[in-house]
């Protein structure tokens, strides 16, 4: 192959991207706010990846980029808003700065990889690819099928209400329920939806829905990046993907067939609570998240947190990056390693601090631990 054409075919994914988001400005509803998003939900993130992390392989950089963008872009903005900048101008320069700049380091980026592999050469994987695409797809039919109740509901309202006063009157937010009381709560994930919103004056709801299924589809991909950094085996990485979807209380599944029998043994009993036990699932109801849940468990599980507007599922995916930045270090010294879980532990601090300030102390107890007993390991 001649080397334009491989030039080409390196940076036709950031020219695909930015044909996107180029095409939502005449994009309306839904569609132009999907074709939006990549402008701070992917280019400050994949930017960053690929110039940090030199020796990692592009699935690698991909799924740490795309991780990491949100907090980059909420990050980024809060410096820009606090120049003064107007927040539109400031989504803009942010968004399209960084996509300029990832195409620069895709052009420059090494064709050979590294000859040792220290846990970042993470190959492509067909199998975490179709579990990705079917979560994604199921979050997405649950908005979709219950718009516009689903988009709305939980922490959505109090999320939105924190976003609009960050537009209309500055940073710090007052608290959506105390007026005159500035937020004693982080905000940063409010920063970035009102970002996006003010670019096109869009739905705050809909953008958080779309960060919803993005990051249902991530949190796959970053268990199947742990787990080939913990063992370098496609196999324990694909598993490790498909535990940390489908690990919690996944014994209990195997108990569904017993749900009967709280119809002989339970509070409610008889004919008619049999039949309600293995009743059709109710798809086209908020109930949905108690048919899926584990049998004889609470209805809560990590799939709900993907269906609400908040962002302790986002908390999540920084404190598995977080995992993965601890175990590279440990193989060897590493700017880019530093430099994600210096990353990782701020933005579990700045988007949901009920992650953060049980993660970051136990992380930081345990590398002490590992160092005290490194004279003796």
């Amino acid at each position: 192959m001649s080397e334009t054409g491989s030039n080409i075919r390196r940076l036709w994914p950031a020219l695909a991207l930015g044909a996107i988001v180029l095409a939502s400005e005449g994009l309306r509803g839904v569609a132009g706010q999907v074709a939006l998003y990549p402008l701070l939900g992917a280019f400050p993130g994949l930017a960053l990846a690929w110039l940090v992390l030199a020796r990692a392989s592009s699935t690698t950089r991909w799924i740490v980029g795309l991780t990491l963008a949100p907090l980059v872009s909420s990050i980024l903005g809060w410096v820009l808003l606090a120049c003064a900048i107007q927040v539109a101008f400031a989504t803009f320069v942010l968004g399209w700065g960084a996509w300029a700049a990832w195409v620069v380091l895709l052009a420059r980026a090494p064709a050979a990889p590294p000859a040792e592999d220290l846990g970042e050469m993470t190959p492509p994987s067909r199998a975490v690819g179709v579990l990705a695409a079917a979560l994604a797809v199921a979050i997405a039919i649950a908005y979709f099928a219950n718009k516009p109740w689903m988009l709305i509901k939980s922490d959505a309202w109090n999320h939105a209400g924190i976003m609009w006063d960050i537009l209309e009157r500055g940073m710090p937010p007052q608290d959506a329920r105390f007026a005159g009381l500035h937020l004693n709560y982080v905000w940063f994930f409010n920063l970035f939806v009102g970002m996006l919103v003010r670019a096109r004056d869009g739905d705050p709801f809909v953008f958080m829905a779309i960060h919803n299924v993005v990051d249902v589809a991530l949190i796959a991909w970053v268990g199947y990046l742990a787990g080939w950094m913990v063992w370098r085996a496609r196999d324990a990485a694909v598993g490790a993907a498909f535990l940390t979807c489908f690990g919690f209380n996944a014994i209990a599944y195997v108990l569904w067939p017993l749900r009967g029998a709280t119809a002989f043994f339970g509070e409610h009993r008889g004919p008619d609570a049999l039949r309600a036990a293995y009743d059709m699932p109710a798809f086209r109801s908020w109930r949905i998240m108690v048919d899926l849940s584990a049998p004889f468990g609470w209805f809560v599980n990590f799939v709900d947190k993907f269906v609400t507007g908040t962002s302790i599922h986002y908390s999540w995916l920084l404190m598995m990056l977080l995992l993965w930045a601890m175990v590279r270090l440990m193989r060897g010294p590493s700017a880019g390693g530093w430099i994600v879980a210096m990353l990782a532990s701020a933005g579990m601090q700045l988007w949901h601090g009920v992650v953060g300030l049980s993660v970051v102390p136990v992380a930081g107890c345990a590398v002490a631990l590992a160092l005290a007993l490194r004279p003796w390991w």
